[in-house]
């Protein structure tokens, strides 16, 4: 038995990050629809499709999604994409020999696992994104979202995510993260780790972290994280 009927989602983030510096804000949508089960608890199955607008100025990008989760807490997720970007004039690029500006296409799929015990929580993300300039005017792109230079004429990146926390009260929580990016192409690769505190009122989520952010071409380096996120509908999905 299905207890409830397809489920719209909507929500609006901005992001903040000290190094490599980077801001954006997006808005994302969605539409899903429960295959099994009661979606009260974890035991049921659901599917969604929705979009995302993603904007820092400078870098603009638009992309659709589909998620098939056979059980709540893992499933399978597609993202493909198109971006138009404007890094000339980002002193941190060296743009005489990267391609800085243009347009980009992104495709990713990746596979999220959710687990927690009492007030203890996690997930761990494998993602593989294939990525490509759509005209190639040097050979090595500067990509911003995962702060790597990929080969212009396409590049596989696989990326690793891990969190995991404690949820002291029903509003706050704090959690230790650490991320792992690296280029098949052009073997660069970065990681990045630390801790993100998180306050929530109602439908509105603050969160501050603190961390370190390594790469191939840089020494360890600290950061800071701030963002700020606002659900209009909740929708499937833990």
């Amino acid at each position: 038995m299905i207890a409830h009927a397809q489920v719209w989602d909507a929500s609006f983030d901005l992001g903040v990050r000290s190094y490599p510096w980077g801001a954006a804000m997006g808005l994302e949508g969605g539409y899903g629809v429960p295959i099994w089960g009661e979606t009260s608890g974890l035991l049921y199955g659901y599917t969604r499709v929705g979009a995302r607008v993603q904007s820092s100025g400078v870098v603009n990008n638009f992309e659709g999604r589909l998620s098939v989760f056979p059980i709540s807490f893992w499933g399978l997720e597609l993202r493909t994409g198109w971006g138009h970007r404007r890094l000339d004039d980002i002193s941190t690029l060296d743009c005489a020999r990267l391609a800085c500006s243009g347009s980009v296409t992104r495709t990713a799929l990746s596979s999220p696992l959710s687990f927690g015990a009492g007030p203890y929580f996690g997930r761990v993300k494998l993602e593989y994104i294939w990525i490509a300039a759509s005209s190639i005017e040097r050979p090595l792109l500067a990509d911003e979202s995962t702060s790597l230079t990929v080969r212009a004429s396409g590049d596989e990146l696989r990326r690793w995510e891990f969190l995991g926390g404690l949820k002291w009260s029903e509003d706050f929580r704090t959690l230790a993260y650490f991320e792992s990016v690296e280029a098949q192409k052009t073997y660069a690769s970065n990681h990045s780790y630390g801790v993100i505190a998180q306050k929530t009122w109602e439908v509105h989520t603050l969160s501050v972290g603190a961390g370190i952010y390594e790469s191939t071409t840089s020494s360890p380096h600290g950061l800071v994280l701030v963002g700020y996120a606002l659900k209009f509908a909740k929708g499937l999905g833990l």
